[in-house]
């Protein structure tokens, strides 16, 4: 009977238009994860989803191994030559159930179930099938494969609750993250190049405004001293670009993860605010990177902002395919996309990871950091059934783990999708601040924790040195700070003297002031030893004998010490980083 099964298959597939010619042809299949591909020689898989409970692949097979997959016995099914991969497409609804008469409309349905299809379209009518709800994903040649050292099956799993873990993720400010997501959706203008400027719409196809959206991300992101630059690629006539920066790790800079986030948004047009979708990611990335940007990891970690997401995930397939020919290891992405609406209140957040060990592990150890430091959101795994609708899905298709988090679709056991999904409605009003500040406390203390922080050098150790210790009126004196430890913060510094006269503060050329004043803006960057001379050579005046206490004191960027004296300060004000105190007579 098997025999007769196979005859009949290898008959109804030969019949099959485009199974013809010496070029490679790509084939639908079913189940590709129970079948050995691998050893059919020339097969590349192009993508891999989920159409309701059925896993399916689109394949490319060169004549010489067709006989390899017809012996294999599954129903594999020709949808045309290699070289019209451009015009196929995944759809997705991430609302649920997706509408094959719909989209009927405006595609060639080839297979359809729960809330997938597979369909051969104009890539022009992307932009018409978007203002329905539904995601496309270009089928694209595969980008090569991340090399075999990148796939891990654990990421730390059993690290018990860090304090310091904990530390970054209470730097998410709820206030700023909201102001910031403002600034993506038009709510507020940003600067860019100098110049103020309202982001009205980061559609990929709209050309000045998408360029503005990226230059404002390169300038936010190089202004916290990481290494950025722009990723040119093709898009049908159009070049455009993603965002991409880096922060070195310490101890291990060839193994890295990716934080990421399409930048771009819906509907097509001169408005589309974009709040949730994706502004509420873009604006994790980013203030994820402003903060971690402060601390040392051993790993090093990628962040990476796509344009094109809309438009069929193009930017991420290009970044992931530059990955893959650098030989770059990467063990983990995690994607953020649309996490800032929760219409309920009830916190459920999706973790979306496929079914690899490796990227279903990264999705233990997100929900791990939601139940360890005690966030309060409620995780949803998805691993069958995972949605093929976002950047992370590039990430699978090379064999690197990922995963996407994103607010609850429907796609568990609730129902909660944004009704203004790719409308011009789609702006910061019906966004839920809270809840897109656990979110990226979430996804922020996950990236921490599996680059590993490095605890050593995120204080720096000021020592104030007086020479001479003891002086007398008349002879010179000179007062020293030096940096015992490398500065990763950004920080703002204060030299006081507490004096038998009152508290002052000292600048480097010898002035005073009574009110409390930064002498300067300390970077990430100085290196340890490190001095600079505060008063050099200044004569002590006659009738200041006695007691003088002076306290360095390194505060956090931008924050006032809320302090009435000095001793507020030595006492453990909030936002000091560092202090050092010495004592000098003066005769």
């Amino acid at each position: 009977m098997r025999i007769i099964l196979v005859a009949l298959a290898v008959l109804v597939v030969s019949l099959l238009p485009g199974y013809v010619g010496s070029e490679p042809s790509l084939f639908l299949m079913e189940n590709p994860n129970n079948l050995s591909l691998e050893k059919c020689g020339g097969v590349e898989v192009w993508t891999r989803f989920w159409a309701g409970d059925r896993e399916l692949a689109v394949i490319s097979i060169p004549p010489s191994a067709r006989d390899q997959i017809e012996g294999l016995g599954v129903p594999t099914c020709s949808i045309g030559a290699a070289e019209e991969g451009g015009s196929f497409f995944v759809i997705t609804s991430p609302a649920g159930k997706i509408d094959l008469p719909l989209l009927s409309a405006y595609a060639e349905v080839l297979r359809g179930g729960g809330n997938a299809a597979l369909v051969r379209m104009d890539p022009g009518r992307v932009g018409d099938i978007a203002r329905h709800g539904l995601e496309a994903m270009a089928v694209m040649p595969p980008s090569g494969r991340a090399p075999a050292s990148s796939i891990r099956t654990e990421y730390i799993g059993s690290r018990s609750f860090d304090p310091l873990v904990g530390e970054i993720m209470a730097r998410v400010d709820q206030q700023s993250l909201w102001d910031l997501l403002g600034m993506l959706s038009g709510d507020n203008s940003v600067t860019v190049s100098g110049e103020p400027y309202t982001i009205l719409t980061r559609n990929s196809f709209e050309a000045v405004p998408i360029e503005k959206a990226t230059q404002y991300c390169i300038e936010y992101l190089q202004s916290l001293g990481l290494s950025v630059s722009f990723q040119y690629y093709p898009l049908g006539t159009r070049v455009l670009r993603n965002v991409v920066a880096e922060q070195p790790g310490t101890v291990h800079p060839g193994d890295s993860y990716v934080l990421c986030a399409h930048l771009d948004d819906m509907p097509d047009g001169a408005l589309a605010p974009g709040a949730d979708d994706n502004g509420s990611g873009a604006a994790a990335l980013l203030t994820a990177a402003s903060i971690l940007k402060g601390y040392s990891f051993e790993n090093t970690i990628r962040y990476a902002l796509f344009t094109g997401e809309e438009q069929g995930l193009v930017g991420s397939y290009y970044y992931v395919q530059n990955l893959v020919n650098s030989g770059a290891r990467v063990l983990g992405a995690l994607n953020c996309d649309m996490i800032s609406y929760d219409g309920n209140s009830d916190g459920i957040v999706e973790v979306h990871c496929g079914t690899s060990q490796a990227s279903s592990s990264l999705g233990d150890f997100l929900i791990d950091t939601i139940r360890q430091y005690s966030i309060n959101l409620t995780a949803e795994k998805f691993t069958a059934g995972a949605t093929g609708g976002s950047d992370h899905v590039r990430f699978w298709e090379a064999g690197y783990p990922a995963l996407l988090m994103i607010e609850d679709g429907g796609g568990g056991d609730s129902s909660d999708f944004n009704p203004y999904y790719h409308t011009v409605e789609d702006t910061r009003t019906h966004c839920n601040s809270s809840y897109v500040t656990d979110c990226v406390r979430a996804v922020t203390g996950t990236v921490a924790r599996v680059a590993v922080p490095v605890e050593y050098p995120l204080r720096p150790t000021l020592v104030i040195n007086a020479a001479p210790p003891s002086p007398a009126a008349g002879e010179r004196f000179t007062l020293g700070l030096g940096l015992e430890r490398d500065i990763v913060r950004m920080f703002d510094f204060y030299l006081i003297a507490e004096t038998p006269y009152g508290e002052y503060t000292l600048f480097f050329d010898g002035s005073y002031t009574k009110q409390l004043v930064p002498l300067y803006r300390g970077v990430p960057g100085y290196r340890a030893p490190y001095a600079v001379t505060i008063w050099n050579g200044v004569t002590v005046p006659q009738g200041i004998a006695g007691n003088f206490t002076f306290y360095a004191v390194a505060v956090e960027a931008g924050e006032i010490p809320p302090v009435a004296s000095v001793q507020d300060l030595s006492a453990g004000t909030p936002y000091v980083i560092a202090l050092a105190r010495q004592q000098v007579t003066f005769r």
